[in-house]
């Protein structure tokens, strides 16, 4: 019995272990995303370690002093801060003011907003004017309506994505080129991105409650490319609608052309452009999107203009030559684009494309070598009468023949049947097809009369048929033989029966 108890208390206790354990991982779990607190009064200067931060806070909380002591109840009171070009630096301590709601900490220099993230009673935040670049943390404040964050260093604006409350966005002056995230974000109202690096406005359509809307001089800066006498690129610039805006303007007298622009170059420069300019409607807001799209060119070693030529070989597996090289005229210089090309070779098939059949020059002539391998044919003769009706087995010749091979075939001997004549292509050269002989014969006259008499007698006029007529001496020697034959012993039965006297 009191091993049963034992039994039975070892359960319960595990079972409230259990509990406890789950309750505390869980409490534990949930403070990550609710505001941190402080455990006991503390002085400011101790919560807020950067000091200019310090005195704005001492205000805000109604202190004379940094070395005042607040209490978390203190902290909770705070509603706003502003600190507007003091110099701070760091914000530790500001995840202590839970029902934060609005912060104005423009022109400061503020790299790292990270503990904004679990202020999430946040509505305005401005933050023009930092050394700032991400912005990730704000993912989580789900009730941001307001965000300046101009005159930063911002590139990634995804964080921005599920804030569906956001009604106003100024981000101007930034690096910012892809604006997605903005698409679904319908309650946007402001929308001011001038300065930045936007080829593609296509995601914003959808923003029907835009007034204020401003995309001025995008600077779009693609990745660099080698220097080489001809450049071309792919214009990506899009307005809301997803439809490409032809350049305005094209430096170097580029040429635009089936979503392409060319330049041609006599010399090296640093870069190529073009602009662009397109009046667009958002919302009930027009305005202008427009920008500059820079191609980066980097320098390549001249070689005193020393220029280089395409060569292209055209050869069997043997290395036999099966048209003339062709020698490009054209001169190009080290780095420049080639491109190269097979041959139709009648009777060859390429074997593969070369790997150097395109590419760019070096420091010496390019010779791409084409390999070809001749086709098999076939040659074959037939044996057929007049009417096409094969009366002999046709011959295949086992033998692969290549082109220009040279063949030869012989007739047969058909019993009953003549040869009309010989084929002209009974002997020659292969081309590049497979060659069939015809050869035709006619059935011999005298075969063809009796095979027919042969059907049609009876048996008693075939033997007959086969009996000497007059005249004929095929057999007459025989016929006489028998005769006498016959006779002589006639005569010597006669003379053995006759009776003695």
């Amino acid at each position: 019995m009191n091993k049963k108890r034992s039994l039975f208390l070892k359960s319960i206790l595990t079972a409230m272990l259990f509990i406890i354990a789950t309750t505390w991982i869980s409490s534990n779990h949930g403070i990550k995303v609710q505001a941190a607190s402080i455990n006991h009064p503390t002085s400011i200067k101790q919560i807020f370690p950067d000091t200019i931060l310090a005195e704005v806070m001492k205000n805000a909380l109604g202190k004379s002093d940094v070395q005042d002591v607040v209490s978390q109840a203190d902290l909770d009171q705070v509603t706003s801060i502003i600190g507007t070009s003091e110099g701070i630096r760091s914000l530790e301590g500001i995840e202590y003011l839970p029902n934060l709601t609005q912060v104005y900490l423009e022109d400061n220099n503020l790299s790292d907003i990270s503990l904004l993230g679990g202020l999430v009673n946040l509505t305005d935040v401005y933050l023009d004017a930092n050394p700032l670049s991400d912005i990730s943390s704000l993912a989580k404040l789900k009730n941001l309506t307001n965000l300046y964050v101009s005159d930063c260093q911002v590139k990634d604006i995804s964080a921005l994505v599920s804030l569906s409350k956001l009604e106003s966005l100024t981000a101007d002056n930034n690096q910012i080129s892809d604006v997605r995230a903005l698409k679904g974000l319908t309650n946007l109202t402001t929308l001011v991105l001038y300065n930045n690096q936007i080829e593609d406005i296509s995601a914003l359509g959808n923003l029907r409650n835009i007034v204020q809307l401003e995309l001025e001089n995008q600077v779009g800066i693609n990745n660099a490319i080698n220097y080489q006498s001809q450049i071309t690129i792919v214009n990506k610039v899009k307005d809301v609608t997803g439809a490409l805006i032809i350049p305005s303007t094209i430096s170097h007298n580029g040429v635009y052309q089936n979503q392409n622009i060319t330049w041609s170059l006599n010399h090296y420069s640093k870069d190529v452009t073009y602009t662009f300019q397109k009046q667009v409607k958002i919302g009930v807001s027009t305005a202008t999107f427009s920008g500059t799209i820079h191609q980066p060119l980097k320098a390549v070693p001249s070689y005193n203009g020393i220029t280089y030529q395409l060569i292209t070989t055209y050869k069997d597996e043997k290395g036999k030559e099966l048209s003339t090289s062709k020698v490009g005229s054209k001169k190009y210089q080290a780095n420049d684009v080639y491109s190269a090309s097979p041959k139709n070779i009648p009777g060859y098939s390429l074997v593969a494309f070369p790997s150097n059949q395109a590419g760019k020059f070096g420091q010496s002539n390019i010779i791409v070598n084409y390999i070809y391998k001749a086709n098999n044919y076939q040659l074959t003769s037939t044996f057929k009468d007049e009417k096409g009706k094969e009366i002999s087995a046709s011959v295949i010749d086992n033998r692969k023949y290549n082109i220009n091979d040279m063949y030869s075939t012989k007739k047969v001997t058909i019993p009953g049947y003549s040869l009309i004549a010989i084929p002209r292509n009974q002997n020659g050269f292969f081309g590049t097809n497979n060659i069939t002989v015809n050869y035709v014969y006619k059935k011999d006259s005298f075969s063809e009369k009796y095979s027919k008499e042969d059907k049609n007698m009876s048996p008693k006029v075939k033997l007959k048929k086969i009996l000497p007529k007059t005249g004929d001496n095929g057999d007459s020697l025989n016929v006489m033989v028998g005769l006498l034959l016959i006779l002589s012993t006639i005569c010597i039965n006669k003379v053995c029966h006759k009776p003695s006297k």
